[in-house]
């Protein structure tokens, strides 16, 4: 054994049999420290498990003395200052000590008070329209029942409705001091039919209900709400249980409210107090009886909740034989929630019948003598709300409408009549009038414009169509403030016609530059002013001037009231086109044409309305000419011309690119850049693997020499060894040693 471990490398030293000087092998360094590893991370997880040990028992003991460590309470009663503390106090040497107690005192006042705040309550989800609509549905269905119920002599509600009732009315409970002899509860006032009566809070309304400006008033117990806050969930849901009338009542109201919010046609003009009620010519199919003033002030309650979704005007007509105008939006309005598009897909073709319908029973009430504007009013609102339910069959039949009075206008160029300016009105209310493209308002504005250039005005209903055309324009571009020179024109040419006879002789003496197709000899005699000295001012009454037949127009005290409202319509066109930079260009002619007129032929009410307009326009003039910049020359450096004069190259060479493109030049010298550099680094990239090879090598070979060294000097030894052996063996055997 001895030696293998000395001839085959064993170490060449003698080896000590010593455990301790035992050189370990890698393999055993790392079994032992992986089993020191592992004690110790036992040992740690032993050390864990006792901690959670002792902390579980320490909870377990902790309730046994958790009544050691709350405080016991402030006892109520002080104890008695002694007679050197009062001597202190009055030496105010305790003052700190008072203020800072005052302090805790009015903190633990607050946290006391925390306990008897009202807790918060979650709100309500927004709720979709299918949901919404839903439960209009369904509380008309509701109202609708309890209503049937009291026709057949029964109660209102249901038996749950009954015994919630009965429950909220027995809630108090009596006490000793009660007189139950002189004193009626709740339930005796039922039992004798007499009802809770009007409160205070509610005796207002009655006068309005007379009147009848509200539909149907809340006249229960509303009241009572108010005192039960703090009661429990229960009571509260039975104070939400109303009886049927304050239901119905809620509902007017809510319908009353959306009319408020959307009042559509306030007045059929700006300048006139009076209502527009045009002459009733036009066929109409359907004829709508006037109802009496009893069938007006009937009872609403008797109103039914629930209808049918009305297929022709017959049905329509039948549905409303009985109903007041008053109670006919209602009656639409409930028409339009139980037939609501989202609760059935057969609804969609219902309500677009309905709404040529409603259309076409506006059409009818409108041309009665005389209309009821506040119906008109409130039936323009339903509309609006049907025109936000189903848009792709309004905009298909006011599309209709404007190309049947464009083919009217063309066959017979007439002004429009009461019809034609309501749905106007109306189409001017419900779409937006201030863009720039509209399916709707931009066809809307080029037939008012061709009404206004190409009608003949005839007569004085002529005249106050046309005014009424100007102005609705003016509230359509109140927004944008576009010009609208057909507008301007038709303002500028009323006051020709409305001027003296004998103020223009000729087409050549009407001041302006504003077109005017006819002739003075062919005005009509009847929109000439005779005398105007006898006349004070008066707004136009149109209800009056529309009733009337157009030989009853010929008169002066109607052509002074169209000039004052041309007047009126003339400033209003002033202040909207003031910002303008073609305002003085605008409005010179009707300034020519005011100073032409003779304000001897006038009132005094008259010639001071004419001579305010004048200086109206003369000051908004001055405004103008001060603000308008007239064109300058310009103040930076003339941008220079390009030009391509060829450049000569001192340098030229053949093998060089020349390109007259700049920014190809420039584009291709980055690209022979960007090749050159990419080159670059890559003949570096090359040198630099080249290097690290050459030094791993040389590494290698130094690595190589020093073992081939050490083996060298390993084999030398080894073999002088070897030779001293066989020396040593040769003189042992020849008997020499």
């Amino acid at each position: 054994m001895e030696t293998v471990a000395r001839s085959h490398f064993g170490g060449f030293e003698d080896t000590n049999n010593n455990d301790n000087e035992y050189k370990k092998s890698k393999n055993e360094i790392m079994k032992e420290l992986i089993v020191k590893s592992k004690m110790h991370k036992y040992e740690r997880q032993l050390e864990k498990d006792e901690n959670e040990k002792v902390r579980q028992e320490l909870d377990i003991e902790l309730d046994s003395i958790r009544n050691l460590l709350i405080m016991p309470p402030k006892p109520r009663g002080e104890p008695l200052e002694s007679q050197e503390s009062a001597f202190r106090k009055q030496s105010g040497s305790i003052e700190v000590e008072s203020k800072s107690d005052e302090k805790y005192e009015e903190y633990d006042k607050i946290v006391r008070e925390l306990a008897f705040e009202k807790r918060a309550r979650p709100t309500d989800r927004t709720k979709s329209e299918e949901e919404i609509a839903l439960e209009e549905k369904e509380k008309l269905e509701k109202l609708e029942l309890a209503r049937k119920r009291r026709m057949e002599g029964l109660s209102s509600g249901s038996e749950d409705d009954v015994d919630k009732s009965k429950r909220k009315r027995q809630r108090r409970v009596p006490i000793a001091d009660d007189l139950d002899d002189d004193y009626l509860t709740d339930n005796d006032d039922d039992d004798f039919g007499l009802g809770k009566g009007i409160s205070l809070k509610n005796f207002a309304t009655i006068g309005r209900i007379q009147e009848g400006e509200s539909d149907e008033m809340n006249v229960d117990e509303e009241g009572n709400s108010q005192s039960e806050d703090s009661e429990d969930d229960e009571d509260k849901k039975d104070d939400d249980d109303d009886d049927d009338d304050d239901e119905k009542d809620k509902d007017e109201t809510d319908f009353k409210d959306n009319e408020g919010q959307h009042q559509l046609l306030e007045d059929i003009n700006d300048f006139s107090s009076g209502k527009l009620t045009p002459q009733t010519k036009n066929c109409v199919e359907f004829q709508v009886t006037k109802k009496s003033k009893e069938e007006n002030n009937k009872s609403e309650l008797a109103l039914a909740y629930i209808f049918t979704c009305p297929s022709t005007m017959e049905e329509f007509l039948e549905i409303i034989k009985n109903v007041g105008d008053n109670d006919v939006p209602i009656v639409v309005h409930r028409i339009r929630i139980i037939h609501h598009i989202k609760l059935s897909p057969d609804n969609q073709e219902k309500l677009e019948k309905f709404f040529n319908i409603l259309m076409d029973y506006i059409y009818i009430r409108i041309q009665e003598i005389p209309y009821q504007m506040h119906l008109i009013n409130r039936l323009s609102l339903q509309i609006f709300d049907l025109v936000q339910q189903i848009p792709e069959h309004a905009i298909k039949y006011f599309i209709g409408k404007i190309d049947y009075l464009k083919n009217n206008l063309m066959k017979n160029y007439k002004f429009p009549k009461i019809t034609e300016l309501f749905l106007f009105k109306l189409l001017g209310k419900i779409f937006p009038t201030s863009d720039f493209h509209h399916n709707i308002i931009t066809p809307t504005l080029l037939l008012i414009g061709q009404y206004l250039a190409q009608c003949q005005v005839i007569n004085g209903k002529d005249l106050i169509s046309g005014l009424f055309l100007c102005n609705l324009l003016y509230e359509y571009q109140a927004l944008s403030r576009r010009i609208v020179p057909e507008a301007l024109n038709f303002l500028f040419t009323t006051l020709v016609y409305l001027a003296p006879k004998n103020t223009f002789n000729n087409i050549s003496s009407i001041p302006g530059t504003f077109p005017f197709s006819n002739s003075i000899n062919s005005i009509p005699s009847t929109l000439q002013i005779k005398d105007g000295k006898k006349i004070e001012t008066k707004l136009l009454n149109f209800s009056e001037i529309l009733n009337r037949n157009v030989d009853n127009l010929d008169n002066d005290e109607f052509r002074v009231s169209v000039l004052l409202a041309n007047l009126h319509i003339i400033e209003l066109y002033a202040k909207l086109y003031n910002s303008t930079s073609a305002f003085i260009e605008l409005f010179n002619s009707v300034l020519e044409l005011l100073s032409s007129y003779p304000l001897d032929k006038f009132s005094e009410s008259i010639k001071n309305k004419l001579m305010n307009t004048q200086e109206i326009l003369r000051r908004l003039q001055k405004f103008s000419q001060q603000n308008k910049k007239p064109l300058q020359l310009q103040y930076h450096k003339p941008i220079p011309i390009p030009t391509y004069i060829p450049k000569f190259q001192e340098n030229f060479s053949i093998d060089k690119h020349y390109d007259r493109d700049k920014e190809r030049a420039k584009i291709n010298k980055l690209k022979s850049q960007y090749k050159k550099e990419h080159k670059g680094a890559i003949r570096e990239l090359r040198k630099d693997s080249q290097f690290i090879a050459r030094q791993h090598i040389n590494e290698i070979k130094e690595k190589d020499d020093i073992y081939k060294k050490k083996i060298n000097k390993i084999k030398g030894i080894l073999e002088n060894e070897q030779s001293e052996k066989k020396a040593y063996e040769k003189a042992k055997k020849y008997g020499k040693l």
